[in-house]
C-alpha cells in the first residue's frame, strides 16, 4: 500500500522510508526535523556571529582580529551564551518607531541621530572589552549601514543632542526605549543599523521626502549647518531604502 503524502506517491521517498518488523516491510515517517539553527547569533558579550555554509559552524565578525575560533552551535552556545537569534523587529516596535518619527516632522532625522548617540554613549561607557564596537552594531558589524550609523552616532548626533531645540525630546524618548529593547532583549537581538534606516526611509516616503524630515540646517546647500558632503552622507544612510531619496 502506498502512503499518501502531499506531491503524490512519486514524491513519498524524501518523506518516508522503508522499515523491516518481524516479516513485514513497511512504511515509517522519518524523526521530527530538528529546528533550523539561526543564520546570526549574538553573544552574551554582545559579540556578532554567523553561521557558515557548508559545514555550518559558526564564525565571529571581525573574529580573526579578535582572536576567535570557529564554532559549533553546541561550543559556542556553552562557551559564549546565552545566545540571541538577530530577528527582525517586531509590528508593535516599527509601530513605535514610524509613529516617534512621523510624529516629529521636520526634527526626525535630528531626533533619530541623537537617540543612538545616547545609546552608543551609554554603551561606551559600560566600559566593555569584549564583542562589537557598539552594542548596537552587533547584529550585523560589518555592514556598511552599521559603519554609517556609528560614524553619525559620533560626529553628528554627538553634537545635536547639545542642541534640544533641534529634536523632538518624546520622539527621542520613544525611539531610545524601543532601540535599547532590541539590543538588550533577553530572547532576540533586532539589528539596529539597517532597521532603523528602512523605518526612517518608509517614513519619509511618506510623508513627504528629505524636506519633510529634516530641517534647515541638515538640507544640501544650506547657509549655515554641516558642510554638503556631511549632510549628503546623513542623507544617503538615514533615506538608504527611500524611493525618493533626494525629493
Amino acid at each position: 500500500m502506498s502512503p499518501i503524502a502531499s506531491g503524490g506517491p512519486e514524491k513519498t521517498s524524501a518523506t518516508y522510508g522503508l522499515a523491516t518488523q518481524g516479516d513485514q516491510t513497511v512504511w515509517t515517517a522519518p524523526p521530527p526535523a530538528e529546528k533550523a539553527l539561526p543564520y546570526r547569533v549574538v553573544d552574551a558579550s554582545w559579540q556578532g556571529w554567523y553561521r557558515r555554509g557548508g559545514d555550518g559552524r559558526y564564525d565571529a565578525d571581525s573574529g580573526h582580529a579578535r582572536g576567535l575560533e570557529t564554532m559549533t552551535y553546541e561550543d559556542l552556545a556553552a562557551a559564549r551564551g546565552p545566545l540571541r537569534p538577530v530577528e527582525p523587529p517586531s509590528t508593535q516596535d516599527t509601530d513605535a518607531v514610524r509613529g516617534a518619527l512621523a510624529g516629529a516632522g521636520r526634527k526626525a532625522a535630528a531626533s533619530l541621530l541623537v537617540a543612538v548617540f545616547r545609546l552608543t554613549e551609554q554603551d561606551a561607557r559600560a566600559g566593555r572589552t569584549e564583542g562589537a564596537k557598539s552594542w548596537l552594531l552587533a547584529g550585523r558589524e560589518g555592514s556598511h549601514e552599521a559603519a554609517s550609523l556609528d560614524r553619525l552616532a559620533w560626529g553628528i548626533g554627538c553634537d545635536l543632542a547639545e542642541k534640544p531645540k533641534r529634536y523632538d525630546t518624546e520622539a527621542v524618548d520613544v525611539l531610545v526605549r524601543v532601540i535599547k529593547g532590541w539590543v538588550t532583549g533577553p530572547v532576540r537581538y533586532v539589528e539596529v543599523a539597517a532597521n532603523v534606516a528602512w523605518l526612517f526611509s518608509d517614513v519619509a516616503d511618506e510623508i513627504g521626502g528629505w524636506t519633510a524630515v529634516a530641517d534647515q540646517y541638515l538640507q544640501r546647500h544650506a547657509r549655515v549647518g554641516p558642510p554638503d558632503h556631511v549632510v549628503e552622507g546623513i542623507q544617503l544612510y538615514l533615506m538608504s531604502q527611500s524611493r525618493r531619496r533626494f525629493a
